[in-house]
């Protein structure tokens, strides 16, 4: 079956294959799991101008080797079976698709699907865009019908890394307004009187009341009782809500911006020793992992190489690309 996987990955399977593929992952949570880790891999080893893409058996035995570390998980402790080294591993790869087991059947035509962290803890899923989102618990995000924007309706909190495209805009609506972005990475929160809204990095503009306002890196805005947005200064770096594990989710994101985040999360140096790789791109989520094993993720996605001091970590350039 991988060898299907791989076919469907690169865009090569023909339509009986891909029923066999799709009745296939539909018979177990394995299987389905299986598919998502390989296509994470497919997607988080994506050629650069420097790199080539590992061979098609490399790729089948990362994933094979992330089935075991699951395994293993499972055996020690069922509360952390998507930490650790399981964790590691996916973290430092671009997620592809959706993750299955949030995803909820729905008969109601208005939405595509329906995802929900049912749980007593988070969930973290990838849209078919590429945006990478993680619920709260008992939050439900609706992906709504449209064909000129990339539209949902959240009830709950959900954080948003979204992907980048000019040409259809990101739109999360709730009872109270909705809000409107290109690309960022931003926080939505629904409460009894409204919604409010927090920024970590980029723009986004917030629609309540008649009233339009756009809030930046390091704003929130909330808006209650039908009235318009309210902005301030947001000075809770983990988000508008006390997230597990904070929140280290990246879309595309600069590695300068991404080791700032890390070095206030986890109050330690991570430092970039060449400007050079300031403005390498990162996309990768992490939930819980220990400082040492997501540094060397973010190493492992940009091709840079780690020292691990016990005051500060600096990430460099590879010898030979300095």
């Amino acid at each position: 079956m991988d060898e299907l996987i791989l076919k469907a990955l690169r865009g090569s399977i023909d339509p009986d294959d891909k029923k066999r593929l799709d009745v296939w992952r539909s018979e177990s949570s394995e299987n389905e799991k299986h598919y998502q880790d390989v296509a994470r891999i497919w997607q988080g080893t994506e050629p650069k101008s420097k790199a080539s893409r590992p061979s098609a058996n490399a790729i089948i035995s990362a994933a094979n080797k992330r089935q075991d570390s699951r395994r293993d998980i499972r055996i020690y402790s069922a509360r952390r079976a998507w930490t650790g080294q399981l964790i590691k591993l996916a973290a430092m790869l671009a997620v592809l698709i959706g993750i299955s087991f949030v995803v909820l059947q729905t008969n109601d035509e208005t939405y595509l699907n329906s995802y929900s962290a049912s749980g007593p803890g988070t969930e973290t899923i990838t849209l078919d865009d590429g945006t990478i989102v993680r619920l709260a618990s008992g939050s439900v995000l609706h992906q709504e019908r449209s064909f000129n924007s990339r539209s949902f309706r959240l009830d709950g909190v959900a954080f948003f890394a979204v992907r980048h495209d000019p040409n259809r805009p990101f739109l999360v609506s709730t009872d109270g307004g909705g809000v409107e972005v290109l690309g960022t990475r931003f926080e939505v929160g629904t409460t009894h009187k409204g919604f409010e809204v927090g920024v970590r990095d980029g723009l986004v503009a917030v629609h309540a009341a008649s009233d339009t306002v756009q809030i930046s890196t390091g704003q929130k805005a909330v808006v209650e009782n039908g009235l318009p947005p309210v902005v301030s200064a947001s000075n809770n770096a983990d988000g508008l809500q006390a997230w597990p594990n904070g929140i280290l989710l990246f879309r595309d994101t600069r590695l300068d911006i991404v080791v700032e985040e890390l070095s206030a999360h986890f109050d330690r140096y991570v430092i970039v020793s060449d400007s050079s790789l300031s403005t390498v791109p990162v996309t990768a989520w992490f939930d819980g992992e220990p400082l040492e094993e997501t540094v060397e993720t973010v190493c492992l996605i940009t091709g840079a190489v780690c020292e691990v001091f016990p005051s500060q970590i600096i990430i460099s350039p590879k010898p030979s690309e300095r």
